[in-house]
């Protein structure tokens, strides 16, 4: 008997480092404005801010600021910090916290530096990494308006005025972001060395830097806050950040790709159910499930097969008039439902007992 199988394109890519664009402030007069973003309120909650930097310098430098004395900032060193150790300043309603990290970030090498601010639990992340926490008031804000800069600190009331303090940044920049809820640490590891969409829910800021060239920072995020280069120049330099176009859980059906640092996704498949799935070696495949294993599957393109299941069910035994000893043949029908039909006849020698006819 002929198995039916129904066949789906699977690939598994690997994400390499590509060339990557990023900004170089020299540490004297560079820096980003923030188009139209701004903060004027007293009951924040909840704040995450990224970015990947590449410095030597171990002394005081901003990353992003918004107003240490009015909402926040992230910076090296400075008030937080210790020299090349990362700071994360806000005005909570417990008062100004001033927070660093354990770990430096001044060796020369591309980190991921992230600061969270999560109903008065503060933290800070380097390379998706818990490396430091502690607890200040519940909200952040005093409700003083503020516009915001990178590169270096802001007292602006107004988009691209008052500069302060002028700890300018010296070093690379790339991949930044500010988001307007707390991210988990779950979600700094998974993705904090992977390009983003900029459709992602409370992402505010999202500049990826690669424009390459130009005057300005494209905010990719739905809110559209650009930012306007000052002095700043743009430079090719490879962050470890991938990019990708993922497809997360999906029907099987037509040719489907995946990146291999994606959580695993989950397959559904329509119709005939309780079959197997296989495929060629080095796809990780559930047989019951369909379910790919991304971390343990081989770069590839596969072919997949869904073999439904041959289920017999004897659905009359007496079609001849005769009870006697039922045969039951091979001939068999699929309709679309995928349903085996099986002809039983009984055994004819044209005389005795197993005398009959179908």
């Amino acid at each position: 008997m002929k198995k039916i199988f129904i066949l789906f394109a699977v690939s598994i890519l690997y994400i390499n480092l590509t060339s990557q664009t990023t900004l170089s402030f020299d540490g004297t007069d560079d820096y980003v404005a923030v188009q139209n973003k701004n903060y004027q309120a007293t009951t924040y909650a909840e704040l995450t801010v990224e970015s990947w930097i590449r410095t030597t310098v171990p002394g005081d430098q901003i990353i992003a600021s918004f107003d240490r004395s009015e909402y926040w900032r992230f910076q090296i060193n400075g008030e937080g910090g210790g020299d090349g150790q990362l700071g994360f300043s806000l005005s909570s309603s417990a008062g100004i916290l001033d927070f660093g990290s354990n770990a430096r970030v001044d060796d020369g090498q591309w980190h991921h530096v992230a600061g969270v601010f999560d109903n008065g639990i503060v933290s800070i992340y380097i390379d998706g990494i818990l490396d430091n926490s502690t607890t200040t008031g519940s909200t952040f804000g005093t409700g003083v308006l503020r516009y915001g800069f990178l590169g270096v600190g802001s007292e602006a009331s107004n988009y691209n005025v008052t500069t302060g303090p002028d700890w300018w940044f010296n070093g690379n920049m790339t991949e930044t972001r500010v988001w307007s809820v707390a991210k988990t640490a779950s979600e700094i590891l998974a993705n904090y060395n992977t390009a983003l969409t900029g459709n992602e829910t409370n992402l505010d800021i999202y500049y990826n830097f690669s424009e390459g060239s130009g005057a300005t920072l494209n905010d990719l995020s739905s809110v559209g806050y650009d930012g306007t280069i000052y002095g700043a120049t743009w430079v090719t330099d490879n962050a470890p950040v991938n990019s990708c176009t993922p497809t997360t859980d999906f029907n099987y059906g037509g040719s489907t790709t995946f990146c291999n640092n994606e959580s695993n996704p989950v397959a559904t498949i329509t119709g005939v159910v309780d079959g197997e799935f296989s495929s060629s070696t080095g796809l990780a495949l559930d047989a019951v499930t369909g379910a790919i294993n991304l971390s343990g599957s081989v770069a590839g393109s596969y072919d997949v097969s869904y073999s439904p299941p041959l289920n017999f069910a004897q659905m009359g035994v007496d079609i001849d008039g005769y009870t006697n000893d039922d045969r039951f043949g091979t001939s068999v029908a699929l309709n679309k439902a995928g349903d085996v039909m099986v002809v039983g006849a009984q055994l004819n020698d044209a005389s005795g007992g197993n005398a009959g006819q179908v």
